[in-house]
This record gives C-alpha cells, structure tokens and sequence, in this order.
C-alpha cells in the first residue's frame, strides 16, 4: 500500500512538472500579442507603399499622357494656321494662279498636309494639290454633297474621323470655311504620323498601351 501512495505521488509529481508558471504564460501571451501587432503593423505598411506606388506612377502616366496630348494640339493648331492663309477674305481676290502658289508653297511648309483642295461656294472644286495625286486646275468636280464640304461649311471648321490608308499611317480631315461675302473652303488630308510618334514615344512599363483619343 505504501508502495502504491508512494509511486501515485510520484506520478503527480513528475506530471506537475510540465504546467507553466503564471509568469511564462504572461511572457508566452505578450510574444504573442507583439507578434500579432507586427504582422499587423508590416501589413497595413506594405499596403500604404503599394498605394503610394500606384499614385505615383498614376502620376507618371497622367504626366506623360499631358504633355503628349499638348503636342498633339500644337500639331493641330500649327495645321490650322497654315490653313488659314487660304481662308482669309483677300484671298477670294486674287487670281487662280496665286492660289495656286499659295496651295504649292503650304504644301512644302508643312508635310503633315498631303492634299489641299478649294472648294468654292456652289461646292465646285477649283484647284487640288496633292502629294500623292496629279495636280488639278478648274476640274469644277461636285463637292455640294460631300460631308467634308457641307459639315465645313455648317460648323465653319471640321474635323474627320481618323482613316488608315491601305492599313499604314493615320490621316485625318481638316476643313476650314473661307471668310467673306461669298465663302468657300479649303479641305486637306493631313498625315497624323506625327501625333502617332507622339505616343508611341511613351513609355508606360512593359506592358502598358498608349491610346490617343
């Protein structure tokens, strides 16, 4: 019997020795509690430099995509006011030969523009130059039902939707309504290959796209 109590004591002894001090789980909790808070704390700090991240490189974009798209309104500007020599009110005076010149000499000062045509104000063409078609005088060919011509001389400036000739570079339509008492307008095909190097020059990582609208 003795031996019995004294081997069960034995046993509660030897299992007593495993159960931690009231101080070790205090310590053990507090570990934990820190470890928990600095999980959470790394958490919330990643989060904060992947937001940041994205505002800056939004920034970035939205840099780049302003300073391409002042360009492409220089270029358009630069285009209408060299249109506008031909759609002034003297203009109207003067012979079908300077006009002619005028259209030779805009031609060879600004190569976005790949056809010039006037258009008087019954809608008959009067004189073409072109880059890539010959040279037209008094064809008086019916433009009176052209949209160019009419939306033209509606809105007194107009701007053609964006075509790809045989799939290659970009061109666009710019119409500009003459001034004066008996108003016609000049219409020209401009080549947007510059605007397209615009954007193709920027960079927005690996696999970002650049759209100009």
């Amino acid at each position: 019997m003795r031996d019995a109590v004294a081997q069960g004591g034995s046993a509660k002894a030897s299992t007593g020795g495993w159960r931690l001090s009231l101080a070790q789980k205090f310590a053990i909790a507090f570990l934990g509690l820190v470890a928990a808070v600095l999980v959470i704390n790394g958490a919330i700090d990643m989060a904060i430099i992947w937001r940041d991240a994205r505002t800056q490189a939004a920034a970035a974009q939205q840099e780049k995509a302003n300073s391409a798209a002042e360009r492409v309104v220089q270029f358009v500007t630069d285009i209408e006011q060299q249109l506008g020599w031909t759609t002034r009110p003297e203009w109207a005076s003067v012979g079908l030969d300077q006009r002619r010149y005028d259209f030779i000499r805009l031609v060879r000062q600004a190569p976005a523009i790949t056809e010039l045509v006037y258009v008087d104000a019954a809608g008959r063409e009067q004189l073409k130059r072109s880059r890539l078609e010959p040279e037209s005088v008094g064809s008086n060919a019916d433009y009176s039902a052209d949209p160019r011509f009419v939306a033209t001389m509606r809105d007194k400036i107009y701007y053609g939707p964006v075509t790809f000739r045989r799939g290659s570079e970009p061109y666009m339509t710019i119409g500009i309504a003459h001034a004066g008492r008996n108003p016609g307008a000049t219409i020209s095909d401009v080549n947007l290959k510059l605007a397209w190097d615009v954007v193709t020059a920027i960079r927005v990582g690996a696999t970002g796209y650049a759209y100009i609208l």
